[in-house]
């Protein structure tokens, strides 16, 4: 009698155990997202500003109007774009569990 009452507590707490674990999760996957939203804004506008920053640069020393500028924000808006790229890759390696809990809600 005591064991089975010993079991039935066991399977209560580990019950309650995997609930908290996976609010755990929840909360945890809403932070990563806006830290992941953070990153991606932080990785493109510094990308932008320093194919600006060399582009008004070479632009000075060489005396032209805005031709580098010009050239370097293109370069600039390219390597933003291919960080965006590589961040998402290696997050959604990271991230696989994430990803199959949300395709788990949506289905």
């Amino acid at each position: 009698d005591d064991k089975s009452k010993l079991d039935e507590l066991s399977d209560k707490i580990d019950l309650i155990i995997s609930e908290n674990n996976q609010e755990h999760r929840k909360t945890r996957v809403d932070k990563n997202g806006v830290g992941a939203g953070l990153a991606l804004a932080t990785q493109f506008i510094s990308a932008l500003v320093v194919g600006i920053s060399i582009g008004i640069f070479l632009d000075k020393i060489f005396g032209t109007s805005y031709i580098f500028l010009i050239i370097f924000l293109f370069f600039g808006v390219f390597a933003g774009f291919l960080n965006c790229y590589r961040f998402e890759k290696k997050y959604n390696s990271d991230n696989k569990i994430v990803k199959k809990d949300f395709e788990d809600k949506s289905g």
